[in-house]
């Protein structure tokens, strides 16, 4: 019985997942208890060996869960920033694009008024057809608002 606790004692402190360690070394306590070719002495010493080793595995279990549930904090807080800054960027207008969803520019030229030469800003003219005025200034309202909070 001493060789086998030994054994399993060894195999224990290699594992790398002490909540299986844990289960097998109270199977194993459990064994010892009921051992009958042990004195009480020898009985006593080696439940003694495998209760301090399934203390070890439970504080090891205790210390793995605490790293899985940071790790996963991190992953999920990482998550999180990912995707509001593809939601951010998603969502930021340039007043370019505004124009372009609610305006068209019509150009023209106007062949018989006065060359620009000699009258400085005359000749040429264009008009912006904003198809919906209140849309287009809420849009622009909102984008401004943003861009000042951001920076």
């Amino acid at each position: 019985m001493e060789f086998q606790v030994k054994g399993e004692l060894a195999e224990a402190r290699k594992s790398r997942d002490p909540g299986t360690s844990k289960l097998l070394l109270k199977a194993l306590q459990d064994q010892v208890r009921r051992a009958s070719e042990l004195d009480s002495a020898g009985r006593a010493r080696l439940k003694a060996q495998v209760g301090s080793a399934i203390q070890s595995a439970a504080r090891a279990e205790v210390t793995q869960r605490e790293i899985q549930a940071r790790s996963e904090a991190v992953q999920s807080s990482q998550s999180s920033i990912k995707r509001l800054i593809i939601e951010s960027e998603h969502q930021t207008v340039t007043e370019q694009q505004l124009v372009e969803r609610y305006c068209q520019l019509r150009i023209g030229d106007c062949p018989d008024a006065i060359p620009m030469s000699k009258t400085q800003d005359h000749s040429w003219f264009a008009y912006l057809h904003v198809t919906d005025t209140a849309s287009l200034y809420d849009d622009l309202a909102v984008h401004l608002d943003h861009k000042r909070r951001v920076g």
